[in-house]
Order: structure tokens, then C-alpha cells, then sequence
């Protein structure tokens, strides 16, 4: 039918009628228009239809009466506006009985598109399911694309939020697989290494990432983005893609055709490319959120590469500065960090020696791992002689020392402290 009836693509339509030669006229009508017709004759045959395995067999229009011999139209109409599967089906009423302002007001209300009386003319008709199929359409491509857009956000902030280069890839390759509803592969390049990976979906858990030969990137990006900075999609035969393929990864989708998008944001820099069916990308809206997505992904893995640069650089300049030795202090015999005996435990602990030294200020561990110094206990060079003199009654068991000559109990902040330096004994070796 060459009519501008027709001019919106064909449609599955469900026509849910009691009486046959109704159902037969309504069907002729939209099957000589192009449309595919399936039909039911009570509200339990309409609802049977409405509730198939896949989503993909569910019709784009209903066609619905209004008095049937089980439930009425207007519960079948609000059974497919409820269902989250079927709420953007456009319903059209139609009734040769419930043909009243309150009944069409009704039908509307309870959320009907459009609410036909009989005797209906062809033209009508077919204008009506036009115009429904144009707004459930639009209606669909609209949130079908707010779907995908919070999907492309969740999957950028977890690729901007992966702590390396794999955990990046394995967020392109589930964000991917998320926006596109099939199996996706991705390839990056590991920050400072000539490391080519190979990441895709196989269906469980977790993406699996494989190595793959370090001029893949370069092979898939031969003829479309060579050296240039920018996204570039292009479609690959099966056969093709498959043979580019490492052995280890045969099971990887896209299984047949795919689409290759390679997206590189510096000169010098290894591209990015993703890979997901071809049957996912059906319009230039789905190569757009792809160019976007893959777009995301380079920017995400730059971002990482030059965290990457700059914390080795700073390292290497951190390094750069560090001395070949601890410097010594002159007139100083306290042994370095470097030089420190082991330690020692037993009678040679509790005779360590110390010696007089008016700058010092640290204490004896009893051990032989060293000295430290924590105030406000330390001890110090008599001028005269401390308050009292040490006993193991009195003094704490780490600073007790045989051959201490004084010890200050105003160590806490009194007027007069003790500060000795520790001396390892000649006989440590």
C-alpha cells in the first residue's frame, strides 16, 4: 500500500477482538498496510501474548476491545501500562457498544492512546496506529537512550576510579557489555611497558584478561585511525576479527560481525580499542554513546598513564637526593642506623656503660638495638650532684644501671635532669 499510511515502518501489532468477523476486517486492514497481526479472542489469549519468554517477540501496538467476555479492555489495557516490560506499548480502544462520552473518557483515563467507535474507516484506522507507533517509538528510542547514557556514567566513574591498567580494562569490557546488551573486548596497552591486553567478557563473574602479541593494536588500527589523534568506528567481518584473535582468547565475543572503535588522546600514545556485535549498533545513535564510551576509556587510561610517569619521576628525584650515608656529627661516637649492633640480651645489657655528655639526650634500651630518646626522661651531665641516687626499688627496670652515678627524679618537668649518652661497651663487636 503506497499511501502515506504506510510511511512509518511496519509494526507487530496484537488485535484482541471477540467477535471473528471484527477480528477479520481489523486484521485484513493492518496486514494489507504491512503490519504483522497477531490475533486473541478474549482477554486471557491477549494477556498469554503479552507474556512471552522473550522481550524481543512482545508486538509494538495492541489493538484492544472494550467489552470482551472475560475482562474488559480496560483492565487489559491497565495490565500492559503496569508492566515495566510493556508500559510504553501504545493501546488503542475500539467498541461498536462503548461508544459514550463516559466510555471513551474512561478508556483514556485508564490509559488508553486512542479510543476508536465504530463503524471505523480504514484510513482512520491505520492513521491512528501510525501516529501511536510514531509516539511509542520516540518514547522508547528516549529512554532506551537514558538507559544508556547512565550506564556510559557508571561505567566512566568506574574506569576513572580503577586503581591500575587492568582494573580499567576489565571496567571497559563490563561497562561495555552493560550499554550494548552483548559480549564486549578490549584491548589497552599497560602504562610503561610494551604490554598489549586482551580483556572480554565470557560470561561469568568477572571479564577475563588474557596477553595478547604487542602489535595487535597497531593491526586493528591499520587502515581506519593509523597515527591521528581522534575515534574511529569501523565494522569488521567475522572472519576478520577472528583471525586477529590470540588463541588463548577464541571464546571471546563478538562471535560474528563486530564493530571496532579505536580512540587515542596524544601523538605517541597507544590507541584504545573496544569491540562489541554488530548487531548492538543498530543507528547512528549507538555509534554515537560508542565513540563516547571509547572516548571515556582513552581519556581514563591517559589520565592513569601519567599518574603513572609523574609518580616515577618523583620517585626518582626523591632518590636523587638521598646521601650515599648517614653524615656524622663531630666529636660525636653514637653509632648510625647503618653501623648499630645487634641486638644483645643477658649480663652484658645491664653493664652498658655510660658516659657523661652535656648535649645528649638519650636513654639506654637495656638491649643492645640501640638508642632512643623520648622526653621528658633522659639523662644529662651532673654539675652537682641528682636528687637521688638510683635503686631498683626506685628507678624504672630500663634505666637502671650499675655504674650510673645519679639519677634525677625531676625528670618530669623539674628543675634539674640527667641526660646521659649511651656507649656501647668495648667489648661489642
Amino acid at each position: 500500500m503506497n499511501t502515506p499510511e504506510s510511511a512509518e515502518p511496519p509494526a507487530v501489532v496484537l488485535v484482541v477482538e471477540d467477535s471473528a468477523a471484527n477480528r477479520y476486517v481489523l486484521c485484513s486492514w493492518l496486514r494489507r498496510a504491512g503490519h504483522t497481526v497477531v490475533e486473541a479472542a478474549d482477554g486471557g489469549e491477549a494477556l498469554a501474548q503479552l507474556d512471552p519468554a522473550d522481550a524481543a517477540d512482545l508486538p509494538e501496538l495492541a489493538v484492544v476491545d472494550v467489552r470482551l467476555p472475560d475482562i474488559s479492555g480496560y483492565e487489559i489495557c491497565e495490565y500492559i501500562k503496569a508492566t515495566p516490560r510493556t508500559a510504553g506499548m501504545p493501546v488503542i480502544h475500539v467498541s461498536a457498544t462503548a461508544i459514550a462520552t463516559a466510555d471513551r473518557t474512561q478508556g483514556l483515563f485508564r490509559g488508553a492512546d486512542a479510543y476508536l467507535t465504530e463503524p471505523i474507516a480504514p484510513s482512520e484506522l491505520l492513521a491512528t496506529v501510525t501516529a501511536a507507533l510514531r509516539y511509542g517509538r520516540a518514547r522508547a528510542g528516549a529512554e532506551r537512550l537514558a538507559r544508556r547514557l547512565s550506564a556510559l556514567n557508571q561505567a566512566t566513574l568506574e574506569m576513572y576510579g580503577a586503581p591500575d591498567s587492568e582494573g580499567l580494562a576489565v571496567a571497559a569490557a563490563g561497562g561495555a557489555t552493560a550499554l550494548f546488551g552483548s559480549g564486549a573486548v578490549v584491548l589497552t596497552q599497560v602504562p610503561q611497558t610494551d604490554t598489549v591486553r586482551l580483556t572480554y567478557d565470557a560470561g561469568s563473574a568477572r571479564p577475563v584478561s588474557r596477553p595478547a602479541p604487542a602489535d595487535l593494536l597497531r593491526e586493528l588500527t591499520r587502515g581506519g585511525l593509523e597515527d591521528r589523534v581522534g575515534v574511529e568506528v569501523r565494522s569488521l567481518p567475522a572472519a576478520v576479527w577472528h583471525a586477529w584473535l590470540t588463541p588463548g582468547a577464541v571464546g571471546a565475543r563478538p562471535a560474528g560481525d563486530a564493530v571496532l572503535v579505536a580512540a587515542r588522546t596524544k601523538l605517541d600514545r597507544p590507541a584504545v580499542c573496544i569491540a562489541v556485535s554488530a548487531g548492538a549498533v543498530r543507528g547512528d545513535e549507538d555509534r554515537k554513546v560508542l565513540t563516547q564510551f571509547a572516548q571515556a576509556c582513552a581519556l581514563a587510561l591517559e589520565a592513569l598513564r601519567s599518574y603513572s610517569e609523574e609518580h616515577m619521576l618523583a620517585l626518582t628525584l626523591q632518590r636523587s637526593f638521598l646521601p650515599g650515608r648517614l653524615p656524622r656529627v663531630p666529636g660525636s661516637n653514637r653509632p648510625s642506623a647503618m653501623s648499630r649492633p645487634p641486638p644483645r640480651t643477658g649480663s652484658a645489657a645491664t653493664s652498658t656503660k655510660l658516659s657523661a655528655h652535656p648535649t645528649a639526650s638519650c636513654w639506654p634500651s637495656g638491649t643492645w638495638s640501640g638508642t632512643r630518646c623520648r622526653p621528658p626522661w633522659s639523662w644529662a651531665n651532673c654539675a652537682t650532684p641528682c636528687a637521688r641516687t638510683p635503686s631498683r626499688a626506685t628507678a624504672p627496670a630500663r634505666f637502671w644501671n650499675s655504674s650510673t652515678p645519679c639519677w634525677s627524679a625531676s625528670g618530669r618537668g623539674g628543675p634539674r635532669r640527667c641526660v646521659w649518652r649511651w656507649s656501647p661497651p668495648a667489648t661489642a663487636a
